[in-house]
């Protein structure tokens, strides 16, 4: 079990945030992490550069003791959460960086059978392992990342895209809504297809 340092509430190893008042839980311990080692990693399916509305901004830099003004970010999105990243890479972390070094900074592909010429193309077996296996640690180490878990998410919006438009991603939980504009006008058709793969009956095509 973690102890939350903020409430002493006990969480799951695996907790990102404090169950009882939303801390993140920052320290993982040796003996934690080995017991975390018969968890199923995390799988890479997706990833879209976008920037936050104003609002959304206030919701993603609440926890963050250094938030930063800058709208831009990128949406990782697994087989398990949505990670939101600062800039183009999720934190400041060198493995996630090397996504962009290793594709030459082309981002947008699917990571499975739709790939093609996309990052999962690029991606040496050894970096992609190690991208996948450490989306949590890294989560837990960077206050600058926020999570979105798909237990969470009741709707996730998209706009077809159109001429002279801009085109949206609206997440919808319980508990907050957050709003993005695609920053990748090429690949948002590629999107409209992608994201349903993944979210499922969850994702809204709107008009």
């Amino acid at each position: 079990m973690v102890f939350c340092p903020n409430c002493g509430n006990e969480n799951d190893d695996i907790a990102v945030y404090c169950s009882e008042c939303g801390q993140k839980l920052q320290t993982i311990v040796d003996d934690q992490m080995e017991t975390q080692g018969n968890v199923e990693k995390e799988i890479l399916k997706e990833i879209i550069l976008v920037s936050a509305t104003k609002e959304t901004l206030k919701i993603i830099n609440k926890n963050n003791p250094k938030p930063k003004r800058d709208r831009r970010r990128s949406l990782y999105f697994t087989n398990k959460n949505i990670y939101i990243g600062q800039g183009t890479t999720l934190g400041n972390a060198d493995m996630m960086g090397s996504i962009a070094s290793s594709a030459g900074g082309v981002f947008g592909g699917v990571l499975g059978k739709k790939a093609g010429h996309s990052i999962a193309k690029q991606l040496s077996s050894s970096k992609r392992e190690s991208i996948e296996n450490n989306f949590q640690e890294l989560a837990a180490q960077d206050p600058s990342i926020h999570i979105i878990p798909y237990t969470e998410i009741m709707n996730l919006f998209m706009n077809k895209q159109k001429t002279l438009r801009t085109s949206y991603i609206t997440i919808e939980t319980s508990a907050d809504k957050y709003k993005f504009a695609s920053l990748e006008l090429k690949k948002y058709k590629q999107y409209l297809e992608t994201i349903p793969t993944i979210l499922g009956d969850k994702v809204i095509i709107e008009k």
